[in-house]
C-alpha cells in the first residue's frame, strides 16, 4: 500500500515558488519496486537500463578527506544503499558501500580510497556511476512511501509516481541536494528571492 504523507496542494506550496510554467513528467514516471521513498523536493533520476525512476544517487563530500580513507562524510546519504558501487571524486577505482549512518551522513566503504587528489576536496562528487542514476532529470513534488515501511516507496510491484516536475519555478531551499552537478543536469538557474528556475 502506497501512501502520500501530505496532500498534493500542501507539497506544491512547500516546493514550488509558483505554479506558472510548471511542467510535470507526462503520465508520471514508473518507480521500481523496493525503491527508497521519495521526499518532496527530491532530485529524481531515471535508470537508463530499466527506464524506471529512483532518487538520484549522487552527493558531495561534506568535509575534506584524505584519499587514503574508508569513511566518508557526505552532504546526504538518503538515496544510497549498502552494496551500491561508488565513484569517489577522482580517486582511482570504484568502492562498495559497507554501511551507512543515516543520522550523521557517514558512508563506510569496503576498501580504502587511493589515487587522485590528496586530500579529496570538499564538494568532491560521490556517486553511483552506472545507468545514469547519478543524473537529475526532475524534482519530486509529493513524497511517497509504503505505509508499513518508511524506508521503501513501493511494497508490491512497480507503481506510477505522478508528481515529478521537469520545468518550473521552485523554492531552491526545498530542493534536496541541489549541488553544482545537479544544477548542470537540470539546466536551471538561481534567481532572486530564493527561486530556482528550470525553463
Amino acid at each position: 500500500m502506497v501512501q502520500f504523507v501530505q496532500s498534493d496542494s500542501e507539497q506544491l506550496l512547500e516546493v514550488l515558488a509558483n505554479s506558472m510554467g510548471l511542467i510535470k513528467a507526462r503520465g508520471g514516471v514508473l518507480v521500481l519496486k523496493d525503491t527508497r521513498y521519495f521526499r518532496a523536493g527530491e532530485l529524481i533520476a531515471v535508470n537508463s537500463s530499466t527506464n524506471k525512476a529512483l532518487p538520484r544517487k549522487s552527493t558531495q563530500l561534506a568535509a575534506t578527506a584524505a584519499t587514503g580513507v574508508q569513511v566518508l562524510t557526505v552532504d546526504d546519504v538518503h538515496a544510497f544503499e549498502v552494496g551500491d558501487v561508488l565513484t569517489v571524486g577522482d580517486a582511482s577505482g570504484t568502492y562498495i558501500i559497507q554501511s551507512i549512518d543515516r543520522v550523521t551522513n557517514i558512508i563506510t566503504l569496503t576498501a580504502v580510497t587511493s589515487g587522485g587528489t590528496d586530500p579529496l576536496p570538499i564538494d568532491a562528487r560521490v556517486y553511483v556511476n552506472a545507468n545514469a542514476v547519478f543524473t537529475a532529470v526532475g524534482i519530486a513534488l509529493t513524497p511517497m512511501r509504503a505505509a508499513k515501511d518508511t524506508g521503501k516507496a513501493v511494497e508490491d510491484g512497480d507503481a506510477v509516481y505522478g508528481d515529478v516536475a521537469i520545468r518550473g519555478a521552485f523554492v531552491e531551499a526545498k530542493i534536496q541536494t541541489l549541488d553544482s552537478n545537479a544544477k548542470t543536469d537540470l539546466g536551471g538557474s538561481s534567481e532572486i528571492n530564493g527561486v530556482y528556475a528550470i525553463l
